[in-house]
């Protein structure tokens, strides 16, 4: 997935009716619209997908996947078809194409949950904050966007990386973040579960770090 805009766009669709039935669809070219204040424009770079997205296909009337990452308006007949066709997303690393907000810099990288594609995305976003301290986490995002509210918050988090060729610029870097990309989600779910959700930790910690498992409490 080259950095260059000129290229063919692709997105994975899967037959809602059949999960084993996908197709990777060429997509026509997006025009490009302003970007609004405090967002970003995001193109998928290095994807993760695993057999716990066939747990997001089978969930997706129920969680909103299909909704948060809805099929694109540049996808061609028949794959444009909502009621029989439908994507889900992946960990992973997307490109910073453009950005408005302050101190996140063009080709920078993010770590999150990406749709299965290569066409650009405008997210809002805004700067993560410690829920005790309210302190900004220097390199954190929250996605602001309403329609994506429903997700439990990991879902709505992104880590910010320097750019491509700083960290995935030679050969062995590059597999080492497609390891990073698949890793890295299962190992911060398992983490909060064990840390928060279900914590070890004496009484009073207990009733300071504990949080339900969608992200919400402190």
């Amino acid at each position: 997935m080259s950095p260059s805009t000129h290229f063919q766009t692709t997105t994975h669709v899967l037959c809602l009716a059949n999960y084993t039935s996908h197709h990777l669809v060429p997509l026509n070219q997006k025009p490009p619209i302003p970007l609004s204040p405090s967002s970003l424009r995001l193109r998928t770079v290095i994807l993760s997908p695993t057999t716990n997205n066939l747990s997001y296909a089978r969930l997706g009337h129920l969680m909103g996947w299909y909704s948060t990452y809805p099929l694109p308006s540049t996808a061609p007949a028949p794959y444009n078809e909502s009621s029989t066709y439908g994507r889900v997303a992946a960990w992973g690393y997307a490109e910073i194409l453009e950005s408005t907000v302050e101190g996140i810099e063009k080709e920078m990288t993010v770590y999150g949950h990406l749709p299965s594609s290569t066409e650009w995305e405008n997210v809002t976003v805004e700067r993560a904050r410690d829920a005790r301290g309210e302190s900004v986490i220097k390199d954190q995002l929250v996605v602001t966007g309403a329609h994506k509210q429903h997700l439990w918050k990991i879902y709505n988090r992104y880590r910010v990386c320097g750019p491509l060729s700083q960290v995935g610029g030679q050969d062995d870097q590059r597999a080492a973040l497609g390891w990073v990309a698949l890793m890295m989600g299962p190992f911060t779910v398992g983490h909060n579960l064990c840390h928060q959700v279900f914590p070890w930790q004496n009484e009073y910690e207990v009733k300071r770090e504990r949080i339900h498992p969608t992200g919400n409490g402190k």
